[in-house]
């Protein structure tokens, strides 16, 4: 006869899903589609450190890239408006350290700032 499962209450179970597998672990948000329709791109949250990523889905393959890799990106101010966007074949994005919003050709050539540097960092 199959053993049955032992019945608990709500949240008494154990779990493989550890607070420091949560943490340290791969985190993914905000995925957008770029105006061309075909290259699709998201956030990951790698530890402590952001990293926008996009794959393109048209003649040119599906390689997925990571766009923003000489910075971290993460947002300090929740606003609404997310960490990073996709629009006319660019990655828009925060920079965590400087807080300054950063615009990057999804061709892979540097970043520039699009607003000034804030007071006090």
């Amino acid at each position: 006869m199959p053993r049955m499962p032992e019945r608990r209450p709500y949240g008494l179970w154990e779990s493989p899903i550890t607070p420091a597998a949560l943490a340290g672990g791969l985190r993914l948000r905000g995925p957008s589609w770029d105006s061309d329709g075909r290259t699709l791109g998201w956030f990951e949250g790698r530890g402590d450190r952001g990293v926008v990523v996009a794959a393109g889905f048209g003649g040119d393959g599906n390689a997925i890239r990571d766009i923003s890799s000489d910075h971290a990106v993460r947002a300090g101010v929740g606003y609404g408006g997310g960490d990073s966007s996709l629009a006319h074949g660019a990655a828009w994005f925060v920079g965590h350290d400087s807080q300054r919003i950063y615009c990057q050709s999804l061709d892979g050539s540097p970043a520039r700032p699009i607003t000034p540097p804030v007071c006090g960092l």
